[in-house]
């Protein structure tokens, strides 16, 4: 840390003592929301974040994200190579959302209907 930096951290620039969560570069809200840290908290990746990454839009992420959480089988085919590798999440979606469809989806590759549930661990 410069000389000049170190003075803009003791020396704020209305004044006074520079508090905790200004020196962090973070809102008093922020602040005690994360539990008065010490060190700036890193930021999880948002899904616009993840979108820019993966050269997808938000809403692809979204349906990516909610046919995980649905059928991890189904997220697993749309993966696969077979489907091109990248996915057909409006189609993985859709079947989602469509009892039949998704029951008849599994039939066929051989998966077992309802869904098994996850064990959280």
């Amino acid at each position: 840390m410069s000389e000049h930096e170190s003075d803009r951290l003791t020396n704020p620039p209305n004044g006074g003592k520079l508090r905790q969560w200004e020196a962090l570069g973070m809102s008093r809200a922020s602040w005690y929301r994360h539990g008065k840290p010490t060190e700036k908290p890193t930021r999880p990746f948002s899904q616009a974040r993840i979108a820019r990454h993966d050269h997808v839009s938000i809403r692809t992420v979204q349906r990516v994200e909610r046919v995980m959480r649905a059928d991890p089988d189904l997220w697993r085919a749309a993966m696969d190579q077979k489907w091109g590798g990248y996915g057909l999440w409006g189609t993985a979606e859709w079947l989602i959302l469509h009892p039949d469809a998704h029951r008849k989806w599994r039939e066929e590759n051989g998966l077992p209907w309802p869904v098994p549930e996850l064990k959280d661990d």
